[in-house]
């Protein structure tokens, strides 16, 4: 929903009343959410758990979990993805589609709003399907990382050549590889440990993924701008081919 909201309707709303206006209503928001979570969601732990917790305690699970073999394929996966979404979501998508693309802004807010639906209708599916219907955690994944690797594909080949309803449906596949099985790999982590070491896996594999996708923006600026003498669209579709090596790992 955030991300919904930050594309076009901030715009909007910015426009009609203020960025000042907006950003306070967005505060107050946040802040009426944070009540929420204090009084409406149980969460306080008993005495005797407490007690149990140590540093020494926390110190040994994240061993334990750092060192284990099963840690680390989907915490590479998450990085891998969550990299690629970072990289373009935060930074590059708007200038590789106005400047790549020749989009106008209007346009690039659709496929921006798009890609936020695509998240927040596919993801909860995507749960679905692999709990009741393929009972697998693996297949999905598989599946999915096809839509990527053509999507990111695409970008290397035909940027500056795709019209706006070849982009929508580029967008649509990329947000498929990249996005839509997160919960998938957060449920993985949390079944391949036990219960009470399960919060740190989860910890541990959080840690890697925005780290990767800042490395990854710089690295995808170095690219673009080692090929920015040609034009935009080439230097986009030079960068590129970083999206489709994470997708292919992935």
């Amino acid at each position: 929903l955030g991300g919904i909201l930050a594309s076009p309707p901030l715009i909007a709303f910015s426009e009609a009343f203020g960025w000042r206006t907006a950003m306070t209503t967005f505060g107050i928001l946040t802040l009426v959410l944070a009540v929420m979570v204090l009084f409406f969601i149980p969460g306080e732990p008993t005495r005797q758990s407490r007690e149990k917790t140590s540093i020494k305690s926390v110190a040994c699970s994240i061993w334990q979990v750092m060192t284990s073999r099963y840690f680390w394929p989907p915490t590479l996966w998450l990085m891998l993805t969550a990299g690629i979404y970072f990289t373009l979501a935060s930074l590059w998508w708007g200038p590789y589609l106005i400047e790549g693309c020749g989009l106008s802004m209007e346009e690039v807010g659709v496929i921006l709003t798009i890609s936020s639906l695509m998240m927040l209708i596919t993801q909860p599916i995507c749960g679905y399907l692999s709990d009741a219907v393929l009972c697998s955690r693996k297949k999905p994944l598989l599946f999915l990382s096809g839509f990527s690797i053509a999507a990111s594909m695409m970008m290397v080949l035909f940027t500056g050549e795709m019209t706006f309803p070849i982009l929508i449906g580029q967008t649509i596949c990329l947000m498929l590889g990249i996005s839509t099985g997160s919960p998938i790999v957060f449920a993985m982590m949390k079944e391949l440990f036990p219960l009470n070491m399960a919060g740190t896996a989860i910890g541990c594999m959080n840690m890697f993924y925005p780290v990767w996708a800042a490395l990854m923006q710089a690295v995808f600026g170095l690219i673009y701008e080692g090929f920015q003498w040609e034009s935009p669209s080439a230097a986009f579709s030079g960068a590129s081919w970083l999206i489709v090596a994470n997708c292919t790992a992935a």
